[in-house]
């Protein structure tokens, strides 16, 4: 979950995050809203950094669940088009650049690096 919440930060617009000093600059408005969400690991980041982020990025990212393809029973099933976009959202969200191409074979997923 730290590494989901971490990526969330880094990503929004006005954050910066310096990968070899594990510095995160944000104005104070953001670090407010963010602790709106979970204020004792957002100071964490604040103060500490995520030391380790880009590893765990490769070891958990896309296996955690986010609930993005979830459907209530209680729900009318999606349109195909809803579908697709649940699905190009679950694949392409987040991959690292150094990954060329992502091939699925049944249920396996097989990650071919780029050189």
């Amino acid at each position: 979950m730290a590494h989901r919440l971490f990526t969330a930060l880094i990503e929004h617009t006005g954050v910066t995050w310096d990968p070899n000093t594990n510095v995160v600059n944000a104005a104070e408005e953001v670090w407010n809203h963010f602790y709106t969400i979970n204020k004792s690991e957002y100071k964490t980041f604040r103060k500490e950094g995520f030391r380790h982020y880009e590893v765990l990025g490769e070891i958990f990212h896309g296996t955690s669940a986010t609930g993005g393809l979830h459907n209530a029973s209680t729900e009318l099933p999606p349109t195909s088009d809803e579908e697709r976009r649940m699905e190009d959202d679950f694949l392409n969200k987040g991959t690292y650049e150094h990954i060329e191409s992502m091939l699925w074979i049944g249920f396996l997923l097989v990650i071919q690096p780029s050189i």
